[in-house]
């Protein structure tokens, strides 16, 4: 689903996780709700996995009124967290030290 080298949005991210990091931050990507990496440092297999859980697990729509879909979401594993945002148009991943 998601390609390495970034794809061109129509719309621009609404965060730059690049230039703003999250405190702890190890890695970021922003896809689009397709899942095509737009930008950011994480590896694509990883953007994908964690991509295919979200559409997996509910629904990447979401309506004016804000019914439906997951606005944030937080996967654990052993020692990485991902915390996983969306907007509109994108979802972002940021990557930090589980603990």
């Amino acid at each position: 689903m998601t390609r390495g080298g970034g794809v061109e949005s129509a719309v621009l991210p609404a965060v730059d996780l690049e230039a703003s990091p999250v405190q702890g931050q190890l890695a970021s990507a922003v896809l689009d709700l397709q899942g095509n990496m737009v930008r950011g440092q994480l590896s694509p297999p990883d953007a994908d996995t964690l991509f295919r859980m979200l559409v997996e697990a509910g629904s990447l729509e979401t309506t004016m009124e804000g019914a439906g879909g997951f606005r944030r979401l937080t996967v654990t594993f052993s020692s990485i967290r991902y915390v996983v945002a969306r907007d509109e148009e994108h979802v972002y991943i940021v990557q930090t030290r589980a603990g």
